[in-house]
Parts: C-alpha cells; structure tokens; sequence
C-alpha cells in the first residue's frame, strides 16, 4: 500500500479496556465513520480473549470487528519473569511485530509505561509512518498521587522526552494540558475533550422516574478522593425521603467496606442504589432516570481537565453538583447549569432539599445543561479536531528523525 492511498491508522493500548470510551467509542469510531480503515491494537493475554481482562471473545483463526474498527492483538505475556524488563521487552516486541503486519500509515498511541516506552522503537522500525501521542491526563499530577511517585516520577522524565522526539503529533484532553506541552513540543497539538455525543446518550424520557425517586447520580468509580464521604455524610442530613443516591460504578475494596459499615451506622444504606461497573453502552439508560450529576473529584489530576462523566452528564440534561474546582466552577457558574458548594456535608443535603422544593430551579438549570452540551462541549466538535490533526499529519511528507533502539 502506498503513501498516498494508506489510509490505514491503528491505535495501541495496553491498560485500557478495549472499548474505552475514549480511545474506541470515540476516536476509533470516528475515524472509521471518516473513511479510515481503523485497527485498534490491543492485548492478548489468554488465547482468544481480546483484553487484558478478557473482555471479548473470538474463536481461533476468526477476526473481531465493531463499528467498523477492526480488532488486532499482540501477545502479552503474563507469565514471563518481569525482572530485568524482561517481560516488558517481550510485549514491546510483540507490538512492533504486530504493527509491521499491520502496515498503518498513523499509528496513535495511549497511556503511560508501556505503550510511551513502545513508541521511540516504532519511530526507529517504521520511520514513514506518522505518529499520535494521546494524553488522556496529565501524568505528572497522576503520579504524584502514588506512594511512590518519586522513583516514578524520576523514570518518567527521560522515557516522555524519548517519546516527544519521536512523535508527529500530539493529542491532550484539556486546554491546560496543551498549554504545558507547546512548551516541550514544537509540532501540532490537539485538544480533544471527552465530550459526548446525542448520538450515543440520547435524550432521556420525560418524566425522570415514574415513581417520584429524585435520583442523584454519580458515575464511575466511587472513591474517598471522590465524595465518597461527603455523599455518605449528605445522605443523613437530608430532609426528603424521596432523594436517594444511583453511583453507577463500582467501589474499591477499601472504600466498599468504609461504604457498608457507615451506611449502616447510620442508617442510609437504603438511600443508595450500586450497580457495579457497566458496560458503557448501558450508560445512557442508567442516567435517563437521574436528576443532578454528581462532581466531587479531588485528586490532583483531576484540577487539570473535566472528568468525563460531567459531559455526559450535560448530554442527558443532569444539573451538575460539584466542589470549588478550577475549570468546572467556572464553567457551571457562566452557564447556570448547577451549584456550586463547599465539602460540607449539610450544604449539599441541602442542596439538593432546595432542587426538589424548587422545580423551576431545576428545570432551567437541566435545559442549560442540554444547551450546553449541544451548542459547545459536544463530541461532534472535538471530531473535528481529531480529524484536521490526522488530515494535516497525514499530508506531511516528513516524519520525525529516528529514535534510539529497543533494549
């Protein structure tokens, strides 16, 4: 295949599930939809399953494909001794075999440890193809968050300026994230949000819950550095019965256990529905009965972007309740889509008392919501950021110099 009829771009994942919604709902799917022939590159790590944690099945000798976006894997092997690297450099080169066999024109990378140290080998191996890095965070923020981020963080440093030498192009979640790395990389960056789109979280009906429930709605995993215990603390200050708690999600060990005793200690533990983790195109009906989106993140990484489940929270119309935060304070406050309110436990309860004695209240600040997920924070408009990056990568003719060699 040629250079100027390869339209063939395949992403590479290591830690994520392979129907994230980022790299495979979004990004590969929208590539696909454009006319790319989309290969996403994922572990395989028992024969047969598609997924580190063995999240698809396919029968020997068939291939997967969804939505267009065909499936490929690479071998990962679990087994093998890990000391010395030597496991690392076994799956490192299963993924150069894997993408010679593939033959893209765009490789686009994702995450941290693996997959960043994959990518200055592909640069020396396959020099004419362009390459994506994709921050879905801002890694420094993440590991400092870890107990041990220094050694982390002293292995991080030279393994990431390998990775901006040898890549074409860069992809960032939010607006600060771009700023930080146009001041390490000279070539294009696109800021693509994980915003949602209609297409995938219809509207929800009318009314909420047939039976009066006002469901207050947290999404993802449930954790201290998350509200976990302000919600719980809220739960017992409440005056209406009516207002209970959906956390679509799972909860860590240690969080689930906090989660069972002090509910029962203090007697809310029927006020909150778990439903475990979901798939993600169950989502969408699992919101449709919420009233107000819950934003209680307080992680470093997380003053660094918009976490995901507050677009989707727009999309389906959920006011936003979230702490004093950087981006989303601002962003609820010039758009009259939510409250904003200190971690007081009372302050929330009655919050969310005042949405369900005032209906108006929240009638305007759901129609905001709507709004401003339809006419602003949208996936349709970050696609088109995601394809003039591939467009304007893919008319180049001079990829980045090559980079030091697979160890």
């Amino acid at each position: 295949m040629t250079a100027a009829t390869n339209r063939r771009v395949c992403h590479v994942i290591f830690e994520h599930s392979v129907f994230d919604g980022r790299v495979f709902y979004k990004e590969a799917c929208s590539l696909a939809r454009a006319g790319y022939d989309v290969v996403l590159l994922v572990p395989e790590v028992r024969k047969g399953w598609l997924g580190r944690q063995y999240e698809q099945w396919v029968p020997p000798g068939e291939t997967y494909e969804r939505h267009g976006v065909r499936f490929e894997t690479y071998r990962y092997p679990p087994r093998m001794p890990s000391m010395l690297g030597i496991r690392r450099t076994a799956a490192r080169r299963a993924i150069l075999a894997a993408l010679h066999r593939i033959d893209p024109a765009l490789c686009h990378f994702h995450e941290s440890g693996l997959i960043m140290e994959t990518v200055p080998d592909v640069r020396r191996e396959l020099p004419n193809v362009r390459i994506v890095f994709d921050y879905h965070e801002f890694f420094l923020h993440q590991l400092r968050d870890r107990p041990d981020h220094p050694e982390r963080i002293t292995r991080f440093f030279p393994a990431e300026a390998r990775l901006l030498e040898s890549v074409d192009g860069l992809i960032t979640v939010s607006d600060f994230i771009s700023q930080y790395y146009r001041t390490l990389f000279d070539g294009p960056i696109a800021t693509v949000m994980n915003c949602q789109s209609a297409q995938l979280f219809p509207p929800s009906p009318e009314p909420r819950s047939p039976d009066g429930t006002f469901w207050v709605v947290h999404e993802g995993w449930m954790r201290f550095n998350r509200g976990l215990r302000l919600l719980v603390a809220a739960a017992a200050k409440l005056e209406d019965p009516a207002i209970r708690f959906l956390l679509l999600g799972g909860l860590p060990g240690e969080e689930l256990a906090w989660f069972e005793q002090e509910t029962a200690r203090l007697g809310v533990r029927e006020r909150f529905e778990v439903t475990g983790m979901l798939p993600y195109e169950e989502v969408p009906a699992r919101l449709a009965p919420g009233a107000v989106g819950i934003h209680f993140v307080q992680s470093r990484n997380s003053l660094t972007g918009v976490s995901n489940k507050l677009f989707n929270y727009l999309c389906c119309g959920l006011p936003i309740l979230t702490l004093q935060h950087p981006v989303v304070g601002p962003l609820v406050g010039r758009a009259d889509c939510g409250m904003v309110v200190p971690p007081d436990a009372a302050a929330i309860a009655a919050t969310l008392d005042a949405y369900r004695r005032d209906p108006l209240l929240w009638k305007r600040q759901s129609e905001n919501a709507r709004r401003l997920s339809a006419e602003e924070l949208n996936w349709e408009q970050m696609e088109a950021r995601l394809l003039a990056l591939y467009d304007e990568l893919l008319r180049s003719q001079t990829p980045s110099g090559p980079a030091e060699s697979l160890s």
